[in-house]
């Protein structure tokens, strides 16, 4: 046989397994159908009260003052900055 010939069936082959499988494929994992479950019996009540209501005068709350205290803080050492230099040390080397 020609090798073009067989190329061409095994593509063709292919092409109709796959074709296949794309349409069984979602056949078989589709979900089954879920029935309606009953809805729940409910109720609800809603109740209202009279309630008496009076008016009043509107007054400022009594507050306590607390005791101030100095704001100044510990005064650090304002002296100048120590500094240092580090210098250069030559090597010897020892034959």
């Amino acid at each position: 046989m020609n090798r073009g010939l067989v190329f061409a069936a095994g593509l063709g082959v292919s092409v109709l397994i796959h074709a296949g499988v794309l349409v069984v494929l979602p056949v078989w994992l589709a979900p089954e159908p879920i029935e309606d479950q009953p809805l729940p019996q409910s109720e609800l009540r809603i109740e209202t009260q009279e309630v008496a209501r009076s008016e009043s005068t509107a007054t400022a709350p009594e507050g306590e003052q607390t005791q101030s205290e100095s704001t100044a803080g510990a005064a650090l050492d304002q002296g100048v900055i120590p500094q240092s230099r580090a210098t250069a040390q030559t090597l010897t080397t020892t034959p």
